[in-house]
Formats: structure tokens, C-alpha cells, sequence
């Protein structure tokens, strides 16, 4: 649910400018990214995805209707949850003390209890993403349940800034690598045309003989046309940090040194 008059103010900003807002929700900014890039994937899974204009769609549909979980006549059966496609849901005002989430504790330092978050953490939280190198061209790998407030501190900055979720429905250790591998690392770097367009690096197996032009061919005819990527960069390592999260940063510092503006 959202906000009208917030939602066309956001429409013309850039997503540097809503982030620097005193406040504004997720719902919104995934209606902006919706409104900007709506052909960019939201969320994967296996073989499905879904791209920022269905995630729009489908957040209304959720939004627009009550649900009782226990089949009762307090609200609408879950069975009958989802209202028709296209349906908007009436606008609210959220405010910055309101409850976002309510999550519960396992009692590890105490006993097991609930813990409402309210909107205003919530914005505070994606409002240092780009600090921690979420940016539209990230991919994030959930591999651990959405009810989890470990995986809510991934997943909802990844949608807030418009980049990607591969969702594991259940964590295997082979699968994690095989799509940490497919899915890359790939960074923006400086465009003339477009500002910025986005560039593959790649370590190559040991034996590998495929050129740079070849890769960059192959994943293009593979992706969509807001994806592709402008050049493929061959590198020995990608550089981590302590957890793990590959620095892009570096990549595009050290790659900006050497190469010129690409058109």
C-alpha cells in the first residue's frame, strides 16, 4: 500500500535522492523501480523469475485484501487471498513509528519474544546500502528463510535499490556454489551514452579458451536487453572481503584506471 502524493514525488527522482529522503517505504520504491526498470529481475528461483513490474502487481494484489490464516469468517479464506490482476489497493500513509515487521526471538540471550521493527529502522537500514555495496546491478543469494531477520537484513536492501534475489528454497551446499557461479559478479563502470553499463569479470578455468568476446555473446543472447553486459575483464582472482562479499568496488576502481569511457 502507498502513498500518492510520495509515490509521484519519488517518480522523478533519482534513487540516490529518495535514499537521502527523512523517510519513504518499500512498497514505494519497489513501484519506482517498477516505473524505471520494470523488465529488470527482482527475484529467481531456479527456473521462475519475476521482474519489478510483476513484484509491483503482485505486492498490490496482496496488499489490496485482509486474510485469515485459519480459514475463518474473520477476513477473506486464504484460498481466496489474492484479489484479480491489476487491482490497486487504497492508499495509506505509513507512518515512521509504525510497525514493519514483527519478528520473533529464539531466546538464545533470554526468553523467546516478539520484536516489532518499525518503518523508520527499517529506511535507516536500506538508507546505508550503497555503503555496503547494494546497488541496481547486485545480485543477492538467499539461501536461508525469509522469515529470518538474518535474511531480511540481505534481502529487503537488495529490492530497495532495484537489484536481484536468487532465492533457494532450501539450502544445499552443491547448489549454493553452482549459482554463486552462475550468477557472477558483474559491475557498473563509467558509459558515455549511458552514465554507466554494466561489465563481466571472470576467472577463468584452468584449460578455459574462451574469449572474452565469445562470454560476452554468449550472456547477452541469455539476458534481458536492460541487462547486458558491455565488455567481459579476465581476472585472476576477485577480490572478497572478510565475509566473503566480493569487493566490487575494487574491481571498478582498478578497471576505470585503465580503460577509457566505454560508449
Amino acid at each position: 500500500m502507498f502513498d500518492l502524493a510520495r509515490l509521484r514525488m519519488t517518480d522523478s527522482m533519482t534513487l540516490e535522492e529518495v535514499l537521502a529522503q527523512d523517510f519513504d517505504t518499500l512498497p514505494e520504491m519497489i513501484r519506482m523501480h517498477a516505473a524505471h526498470r520494470p523488465q529488470h529481475i527482482a527475484l529467481r528461483q531456479d527456473a521462475r523469475s519475476l521482474d519489478y513490474r510483476g513484484l509491483e502487481e503482485l505486492v498490490d494484489r496482496i496488499a489490496a485484501a485482509w486474510v485469515a490464516l485459519d480459514d475463518s469468517a474473520a477476513a477473506k479464506s486464504f484460498r481466496k487471498w489474492l484479489v484479480a490482476s491489476g487491482t490497486v489497493p487504497a492508499a495509506v500513509v505509513a507512518e515512521p513509528d509504525g510497525p514493519f515487521n514483527l519478528i520473533y526471538s529464539s531466546g538464545t540471550t533470554g526468553t523467546p519474544k516478539g520484536i516489532e521493527q518499525s518503518n523508520m529502522m527499517r529506511w535507516r537500514q536500506w538508507q546505508r546500502a550503497f555503503a555496503y555495496d547494494y546497488k541496481p546491478d547486485s545480485v543477492t543469494l538467499v539461501p536461508t528463510p525469509l522469515y529470518s531477520n538474518t535474511t531480511l537484513v540481505s534481502f529487503l536492501p537488495t529490492l530497495a535499490v532495484g537489484a536481484t534475489v536468487v532465492l533457494m528454497a532450501k539450502f544445499d551446499a552443491t547448489k549454493f556454489l553452482e549459482l554463486a557461479q552462475n550468477c557472477r559478479a558483474t559491475v557498473g563502470v563509467p558509459s558515455e551514452r549511458w552514465g554507466e553499463t554494466p561489465v563481466a569479470f571472470v576467472v577463468p578455468r584452468a584449460g578455459a579458451t574462451a574469449t572474452a568476446d565469445a562470454l560476452k555473446d554468449w550472456a547477452n543472447e541469455r539476458l534481458g536487453k536492460t541487462q547486458r553486459i558491455a565488455a567481459v575483464e579476465f581476472t585472476d582472482t576477485l577480490p572478497r572481503s572478510a565475509i566473503g562479499k566480493v569487493l566490487k568496488r575494487e574491481l571498478r576502481d582498478a578497471y576505470n584506471a585503465k580503460a577509457p569511457a566505454l560508449s
